[in-house]
């Protein structure tokens, strides 16, 4: 990596806020002092998504299809993902989601001296898909049997169930320690999922916080990775969830934001002819 990093004519990773992280101790693996040397050639670009694959009106993964425009069938999709997990039907009923590997990096461990405390003390339901380290799925699996009616588990990873997460739940959880770009988040928001976020990567490039003063934003930030930094967000977002057409424009805002590959692949396009060019 260090002689690939040398020899490069350009050095690119996969948002603008990594490619600015990297060159700290905290996130460069080591290659921090050499990456500052050659920090003029480094370049973030993020990822983008597929918009004819990934499509609310046409997905066939998904119970129930939808858009911008006609976003009452939305909750569909919410009510079947609460009885394929055997949670309580309500459509006022906040659902928080994951898709995620089951990971430190993931940030899981953020929610263990929170997440009793949100399904005890609020209104509100949670639901996972994804598989990984055994500490974690042992975490998920008491929390299930401690809530039976508000938590939903699936503890291996599975594409079809995740699209129902994507266009079923109303917040979507991506806490994670460090994110070089993220996909979820991007997909969540695709599928009128709200975000809540570290304020890290291309999470802090994807996610702005919604600030209801200005009614701007897409999602909830957080900037410290601590407990009590997500717990404030996602209660911030459960606060908003209870405004119903403030809701409602904060989901079309989110499915409404570009992250087709259009945008990115100009980015790279520049980027190589850049390299040429040296």
């Amino acid at each position: 990596m260090r002689r690939g990093i040398i020899y490069s004519e350009i050095v690119s990773t996969v948002s603008e806020t990594y490619a600015r992280e990297i060159l700290t101790k905290e996130y460069g693996e080591g290659l921090e002092s050499l990456l500052n040397e050659v920090r003029t050639k480094i370049y973030g670009i993020l990822n983008g998504l597929d918009y004819q694959q990934l499509n609310p009106a046409t997905d066939k993964l998904i119970p129930v299809n939808f858009t911008v425009s006609a976003l009452h069938r939305r909750v569909l999709n919410k009510i079947r993902l609460q009885k394929e997990f055997n949670l309580k039907i309500s459509k006022n009923i906040p659902l928080l989601g994951m898709v995620t590997r089951l990971d430190e990096q993931k940030g899981i461990d953020l929610l263990f001296p929170i997440l009793e405390t949100l399904l005890s003390e609020f209104e509100s339901q949670f639901v996972i898909v994804g598989g990984g380290e055994a500490k974690y799925r042992s975490f998920f699996e008491k929390i299930k049997e401690r809530f039976p009616k508000k938590v939903g588990c699936h503890l291996m990873p599975d594409f079809t169930l995740s699209k129902h997460i994507f266009a079923g739940s109303d917040l979507f959880l991506v806490p994670s320690k460090f994110e070089p770009c993220g996909i979820t988040q991007m997909e969540a928001m695709r599928y009128g999922a709200i975000p809540v976020v570290r304020k890290t990567g291309g999470l802090a490039d994807t996610v702005e916080d919604f600030n209801p003063r200005k009614n701007s934003g897409n999602g909830f930030v957080f900037e410290k990775f601590d407990s009590f930094s997500l717990f404030g967000a996602i209660v911030r977002g459960l606060e908003t969830f209870k405004y119903k057409k403030i809701w409602e424009g904060l989901i079309k805002k989110a499915m409404r934001t570009d992250f087709s590959w259009e945008t990115s692949a100009r980015k790279y396009l520049k980027t190589y002819e850049r390299a040429l060019s040296l």
